[in-house]
């Protein structure tokens, strides 16, 4: 979930990958040594060898206290289901017996679930359907005992389950993944200010970076979101030139979402009841598949 922390990082890692497209082992675009950061300047650091005074060059990246605001959005809160990640289990059916197999070299995961035609004499309801979340930990012996124990009846042997009394196996295997809903849409003012111990300094900084965020309207924040970035000024601040160091902040309007994620499973089997009109009045009729007692 993006904050202004992880929009502050990702706009310190933004500025840093135009400054030094090259990577930090090669020249900044300003030809002058720059440290990116997040956050402000402290003492020590003022002060130090590696100071402004000292010839490297600071952009400093913070939210501004106060300069927030809701963006209004008939977002309507809906989940959204971003990637799954494949089964890598699966069960092959023989008569009434359920083989459960797992993928070669593959770590156990996701869904594993099985539905029963079952006969007039059978200890369960027809139709009954359980299904099994598959651990990391698990083997194809303990995901076929996993499921047996929703069949009463059911016998296992190593990673294979028979059931008596049925007459028909529906297997099925899902993935898992993650949805995402947004819940707020807000702008924040941040400031991304220059420090150099120099006007030219300061100058040749600003121009840079300027010119290369100039054609930025989108960046990630450091947990992948999209934020969008609009300029909103620059100001040269020399209050403090008695002591050798020049300012510059350039100020940005960064419009971001606040999200929600939780783990999606894909579904295996339905189930749910309908209301039908008789002569004699509603009835309840049911449909799908029968839940267990143990997962009501």
């Amino acid at each position: 979930m993006s904050d202004i922390s992880s929009v502050a990082n990702g706009l310190a890692q933004l500025c840093s990958s135009l400054l030094y497209p090259n990577g930090t082992n090669a020249a900044s675009v300003s030809g002058r040594r720059t440290i990116i950061q997040r956050g402000w300047l402290t003492e020590s650091v003022m002060s130090g060898i590696c100071g402004p005074q000292g010839g490297t060059d600071y952009v400093l990246v913070m939210p501004v206290q106060g300069a927030y605001r809701t963006i209004p959005e008939p977002l309507g809160w809906p989940w959204e289901t971003g990637p799954i990640t494949a089964p890598t289990v699966s069960l092959s059916i023989a008569g009434n017996t359920a083989t459960v197999s797992l993928a070669s070299g593959s770590v156990p995961g996701g869904n594993v679930g099985l539905q029963v035609r079952a006969d007039a004499n059978a200890p369960f309801p027809d139709r009954l359907a359980a299904v099994h979340a598959v651990r990391s930990s698990d083997t194809p012996a303990t995901i076929a005992a996993a499921l047996a124990a929703f069949f009463p009846g059911a016998t296992v042997q190593g990673p294979t389950l028979t059931i008596t009394n049925a007459i028909g196996l529906t297997p099925a295997t899902g993935g898992t993944g993650t949805a995402t809903r947004i819940t707020r849409r807000q702008q924040q003012l941040f400031l991304v200010t220059l420090w150099s111990g120099a006007p030219e300094g300061r100058d040749a900084l600003g121009s840079a970076l300027d010119g290369a965020l100039s054609g930025v309207t989108w960046f990630a924040a450091s947990d992948g979101a999209q934020c969008q970035l609009k300029f909103a000024g620059s100001a040269d601040i020399d209050t403090m030139q008695a002591q050798s160091l020049y300012r510059r902040d350039m100020r940005f309007n960064v419009i971001y979402d606040t999200t929600q994620i939780q783990a999606a499973a894909q579904m295996l089997f339905s189930a749910g009841v309908v209301h039908v009109q008789t002569p004699d009045g509603p009835v309840i009729q049911t449909f799908g598949s029968v839940i267990p007692d143990s997962l009501q």
